[in-house]
């Protein structure tokens, strides 16, 4: 039978607010975080990414880094990439170069995701040279593990990360927000952008990381406008580990209607 210990109250952090079980057993401490700190920090985000595109590459990726304050590189390295275009989609493949490497000469490529733990394990074969790049950008990146903010820091990084400069099909979390406020959640469905008003009473909003000894979870509300609009919680799992992570859209707080179809 699984049991939970409980923190002493001697013992907890300022920001402990209680005890829950993780998905394989592991007890787990879970951190509400500071609603008008969170919507601070995707404020700031958002207002930098025109000013991001009209970077050039690696600078660009560097700034990106820079609005995370709790993320940072290994000493000794810089983030850098090379665009993928599909033509129905386009996306960027980022990485990690030592300083002072060449910066014109892209390795090879490889359909592999950041958030993919199962393509990013694989052996041989055409995307091999990819894979141990996403293992060595991942491994370079550095972030607080015993904070829960910089937790949250470094989940949406990578989420930023592996969006940025996408294009058409490949660009829905650019097109979407986070959200922690119901005063922020009232004025994105009044602008028109979105297709419809919140039924009834608001969802919860609700942004919170999970600390267990195997992984930590972060979670927290988005508003997509994209195919069905919505609003849903975004989850990350950090594994404790190597700090790979594995990010899906979860429960559906609210369905808005037809949305944006790329």
């Amino acid at each position: 039978m699984q049991r939970t210990r409980r923190v002493a109250a001697s013992t907890r952090p300022a920001w402990y607010h209680g005890t829950a079980m993780a998905r394989d057993g592991d007890e787990a401490t879970v951190v509400r975080l500071d609603p008008d700190r969170c919507e601070a920090l995707a404020d700031r985000i958002g207002a930098a990414r025109p000013r991001l595109e009209a970077m050039e590459r690696p600078a660009d990726v560097a700034a990106l880094l820079g609005l995370f304050p709790s993320v940072a590189l290994a000493p000794g390295h810089h983030l850098d990439y090379r665009v993928i275009d599909e033509g129905s989609a386009a996306w960027i493949e980022p990485f990690c170069a030592a300083d002072g490497a060449p910066g014109d000469a892209p390795p090879p490529r490889g359909a592999v995701p950041l958030h993919d733990r199962a393509s990013v394990s694989g052996g041989a074969g055409p995307a091999s040279a990819r894979r141990r790049e996403v293992r060595e950008l991942l491994h370079a990146i550095r972030f607080d593990r015993a904070d829960p903010f910089s937790a949250f820091e470094y989940a949406l990084f990578l989420t930023e990360l592996g969006s940025f400069r996408a294009e058409w099909h490949a660009r829905e979390w650019l097109d979407s927000s986070p959200v922690f406020t119901a005063g922020r959640l009232e004025e994105r469905l009044g602008s028109g952008l979105m297709p419809g008003a919140p039924p009834g009473r608001m969802p919860p909003l609700e942004a919170t990381v999970t600390i267990g000894r195997r992984a930590t979870t972060v979670r927290f509300p988005v508003l997509t406008p994209v195919a069905t609009a919505r609003l849903y919680v975004h989850e990350t799992v950090i594994d404790a580990r190597d700090g790979f992570v594995r990010s899906r859209q979860g429960p559906t707080l609210m369905e808005l209607g037809p949305g944006l179809v790329y």
